[in-house]
């Protein structure tokens, strides 16, 4: 199923994505591939493991070890 989200982004938040997509686009012979794409896989390889690990310490200053079974409630 198809979900539509809408989301503001500053622009340095997008810049490792904007540098992928160069990166991308001088590997596919000129081809460029929409930020909206980028974004899409993006996210579905995101490690829930670690992102949940960089998210409580970023917001709480402290290292964390989250166990994997914890992360995969």
């Amino acid at each position: 199923m198809l979900n539509d989200h809408q989301f503001t982004i500053a622009d340095e938040d997008l810049a490792s994505l904007k540098a992928a997509q160069k990166l991308i686009r001088d590997n596919l012979a000129g081809q460029d591939l929409p930020l909206e794409v980028l974004v899409s896989i993006a996210i579905r390889s995101v490690n829930a493991h670690v992102f949940a690990n960089e998210v409580l310490a970023t917001v709480t200053g402290k290292e964390f070890a989250l166990l994997p079974t914890e992360a995969n409630g």
